[in-house]
């Protein structure tokens, strides 16, 4: 009786240790299947990522190129404005010389003429009107 005892609990603690290896497989199994999951999810992510780096990249070369464009234009529109002033200060010394010139020569001209009557009036004031009218003029 004792030996049948004996092998009945035998075979109960084998069938228990049968039990508990299957529960341990089963949850093995899911653990792989979920590992397989996970990995699965993180090349998805990782090409995800990928992709937006490479948007990024992509994005940030085009910004870097249109900002170097937009220099080249901002110093091409310099040189022109530079250039452009130049020519404007050129007239400008240009038209100045005439005047002075122009002034000079009427001086010259007025040197030369006889000095008015202080009598006649009329005509003092006739020639100095001109010589301050001339004189704005340029």
């Amino acid at each position: 009786l004792q030996l049948n005892q004996v092998e009945q609990q035998r075979i109960k603690e084998q069938q228990q240790f049968q039990q508990e290896v299957t529960r341990l497989e089963d949850e093995r199994h899911k653990n792989e299947v979920q590992v397989q999951q996970l990995m699965s999810q993180l090349t998805q992510y990782e090409q995800q990522l990928n992709e937006v780096q490479i948007a990024h990249k992509k994005d940030l070369e085009r910004t870097q190129n249109d900002l170097e464009k937009a220099q080249r234009v901002n110093e091409e529109k310099i040189r022109s404005l530079e250039k452009q002033h130049q020519t404007e200060m050129v007239k400008m010394s240009q038209e100045f010389q005439k005047n002075l010139d122009s002034q000079k020569a009427e001086i010259e001209y007025l040197k030369t003429r006889p000095m008015p009557d202080p009598e006649d009036t009329d005509n003092w004031f006739l020639t100095a009107a001109a010589v301050v009218g001339s004189a704005f003029l340029f």
